[in-house]
């Protein structure tokens, strides 16, 4: 029916969220030329994008055990660490933002930057 085909797309998009958010950090991790604050900061976005992903878990599960419901303290209980990666990814694009603003506006001191310091 009509309800398990929408569940079924919606599957579909967070699966291929999580596959194209891994290729993103796997990518970062093996490039050498990728180990840029701006692309570790966007690696980690990524990271964080998958665990919001899996805030949409309980409500696709249901659906296909048929009880097309979930009890509100197991749902809260279950969405602690997507919204962890929901509050990380708003951070992180914020800190993306910061960095991009420094390397245009203060160029000679982003070349000059010690990269692990200036991300801790």
């Amino acid at each position: 029916d009509a309800i398990h085909i929408l569940a079924s797309i919606y599957s579909f998009l967070v699966v291929f969220g999580c596959c194209t958010n891994s290729m993103i950090i796997i990518a970062t991790a093996r490039t050498k030329q990728l180990h840029n604050t701006c692309n570790i900061l966007i690696a980690f976005c990524a990271f964080a994008d998958i665990l919001h992903l899996l805030g949409h878990l309980p409500k696709i599960i249901p659906i296909f055990e048929g009880t097309e419901e979930i009890s509100t303290f197991a749902c809260s209980i279950l969405q602690i660490i997507p919204n962890f990666g929901l509050s990380g990814g708003v951070s992180i694009v914020l800190l993306i933002a910061v960095d991009r603003f420094l390397s245009v506006h203060l160029p000679t001191f982003y070349l000059t930057k010690n990269s692990r310091t200036y991300l801790m």
